[in-house]
């Protein structure tokens, strides 16, 4: 994913496990720096200027996915490629 992808709002995962669910909750780690707690699907303001932090190369975590179901989703690591 590029880092303008992963920038958007909301947040756009191409995943099965996703495909008509809602996110309530995850926590958002970039490489050297600290992980950030997101309510809902969109990144907060600390986590957008964490995000724009990551270089190439970089693997970004999505991690304790809640969903609104009530659903808990495994990790989803996301590749910077430019």
């Amino acid at each position: 994913m590029t880092k303008k992808v992963l920038l958007l709002k909301p947040l756009s995962i191409d995943c099965q496990e996703l495909e008509h669910k809602t996110i309530a909750e995850f926590k958002f780690k970039v490489p050297k720096q600290k992980t950030v707690v997101i309510k809902g699907s969109q990144l907060n303001a600390e986590a957008r200027k964490y995000a724009s932090t990551a270089k190439v190369g970089d693997v970004v975590l999505l991690f304790d996915i809640k969903l609104e179901s009530g659903e808990r989703l495994a990790p989803i690591s996301i590749s910077i490629i430019k």
